[in-house]
């Protein structure tokens, strides 16, 4: 018996290397100032939680945001990336506890990670190893979603070559990707199929967060702006409206059917005694 859906909120988890965007993707997606950008003092934290109540046309939906500031920041992270993953283990662990007890609680609230955003550098030479041994390590227990991050530097040839390296690289270390086009599962309110080219998506962020809804965000060179939500420019609105809509429940369902079925099926296998399917019952 599962527990009740009605405790499912929708959890974002944000990592990827220091200096490529993440705080100002989360504050620009919300459209809020949620992490300061400029505040240096949680850098020494693996993770930082902010619980969010946004309205997900027309229904109010808690979100959980992730972020990763401790990620990145010294040249062997491998301790972070072990309490990276240690967190969301145990956000499984802790659904597992609770869905094998004789009594429930009611009012369990469901934690599970149900995208990971992995931000990577807009370079020719794609993920390094220790990123790829970071989304190894996590591969089969979050959607993953590869983001393109500052990619205001780049030409459209540059990027094009930058998305095919990536995932050249990720189906070469057998990293799954969370696929965009399961369409049993999604909301069809856009031609996915034609915009599967331009993944991995590359993201603009603002550097300046209002929060008026008719500001042009984006941000201002010498040499012209560049728009945070124009398609033309970059692919944010587009990944907003697979986090925040048309992909929200698919990324909810995978986590629940799939990832978590897969996890719970492995721990409960080595825990409980294997059966002996030669015995009879008399």
């Amino acid at each position: 018996m599962m527990l009740r859906r009605r405790n499912i909120g929708f959890s974002i988890m944000v990592a990827g290397p220091k200096g490529i965007g993440k705080s100002s993707f989360i504050n620009t997606l919300f459209n809020r100032e949620i992490v300061q950008v400029q505040k240096k003092s949680n850098e020494n934290l693996d993770l930082n939680l902010y619980i969010l109540e946004i309205d997900c046309e027309g229904v109010r939906k808690k979100v959980t945001v992730v972020d990763t500031p401790g990620f990145g920041t010294t040249l062997d992270d491998s301790g972070t990336q072990e309490n990276i993953l240690s967190y969301i283990r145990t956000q499984f662990n802790m659904f597992l506890a609770e869905e094998t007890k004789v009594k429930r609680n009611r009012d369990f609230e469901d934690t599970r990670v149900h995208a990971l955003l992995y931000f990577i550098k807009a370079s020719p030479h794609g993920l390094k190893k220790t990123e790829l041994a970071f989304l190894k390590k996590v591969n089969g227990l979050v959607n993953i979603i590869p983001v393109i991050g500052k990619a205001d530097g780049m030409a459209v040839d540059e990027m094009e070559s930058i998305r095919s390296r990536i995932l050249d690289q990720m189906k070469t270390c057998n990293i799954e990707i969370f696929d965009i086009l399961k369409d049993e599962l999604i909301n069809q309110s856009l031609n996915w199929v034609n915009l599967i080219s331009k993944f991995p998506f590359s993201v603009i962020c603002d550097d300046k967060i209002d929060g008026e809804e008719n500001t042009v965000r984006g941000r201002k060179y010498r040499w012209g702006n560049v728009e945070t939500d124009n398609q033309e420019h970059c692919e944010f609105s587009l990944l907003k409206e697979i986090l925040m809509s048309s992909h929200m429940d698919a990324l909810i369902e995978t986590t629940v059917n799939d990832l978590y079925e897969r996890y719970r099926t492995k721990v409960l296998s080595e825990i409980l005694p294997k059966a002996d399917l030669n015995n009879k019952v008399i």
